[in-house]
């Protein structure tokens, strides 16, 4: 073998072993600073991640009415309500519920379990009141 093959070798595996000693070290490094993290700066991550949680979470918004300061509701915030009839599927209401509904809501269809779809506001007000006084019907919120 001439001189210069085998010292081409000798180098290659010196520098190998320079390679494989650098990524040993630098694993043991990322250990080390993960384990000093895990242990020393724990509350500091773990407070700095509540405060991001905190920025960024969305609370959900609170549903029904909104009272002001006087106890009056200026504001109502229910999306989607629905008027359903609490009977069992093919039994009508009584011709009386029916005028009371129709009073307080306006047109209805009779004929399913679901009276009327998308109430507004003040119809939804107006029909507590009719629900109080005994009518088989309830407000769905979906």
């Amino acid at each position: 073998m001439p001189d210069t093959e085998r010292s081409f070798k000798v180098v290659l595996e010196r520098r190998m072993r320079f390679l494989a000693a650098l990524f040993i070290l630098a694993v043991l490094a990322a250990g080390v600073r993960a384990w000093y993290i895990a242990c020393f700066r724990r509350q500091e991550f773990i407070a700095a991640g509540e405060k991001a949680a905190r920025r960024t979470f969305k609370l959900p918004a609170r549903r029904g009415r909104i009272f002001d300061s006087t106890g009056l509701c200026p504001v109502w915030h229910e999306r989607y309500c629905d008027l359903v009839s609490l009977l069992p599927d093919g039994r009508k209401l009584d011709d009386w519920e029916l005028e009371e509904l129709r009073a307080a809501a306006g047109p209805l269809d009779a004929s399913s379990g679901r009276l009327r779809r998308n109430l507004k506001a003040d119809e939804v007000l107006a029909l507590e009141r009719v629900l109080r006084s005994g009518v088989r019907a309830r407000i769905a919120v979906r």
